[in-house]
């Protein structure tokens, strides 16, 4: 760590950023998106032991729930 370099103290939204998406994205990505410098982004995730990842690997998709359909509890409808 340079002396005299204070590093700034992160957000609540960007310590979000970087807990949610460590995995999926390099440091360089991160500190892109968030408009921070990359030093910021490597001291917290050195601090809490993010390794960065060695492949890109995708984020999983989430699914709304009205596209979950349950087969279990289907009934058909008799008319």
């Amino acid at each position: 760590m340079p002396k005299g370099k204070a590093f700034k103290t992160l957000s609540k939204y960007e310590r979000m950023y970087i807990d949610d998406n460590w995995k999926y994205e390099q440091r360089s990505r991160m500190a892109d998106m968030l408009q921070i410098s990359y030093l910021d982004v490597a001291v917290y995730c050195d601090k809490n032991n993010y390794k960065e990842p060695k492949k890109n690997y995708r984020k999983p998709k989430e699914i709304p729930k009205e596209h979950i359909f349950d087969v279990d509890n289907y009934r058909t409808v008799t008319i």
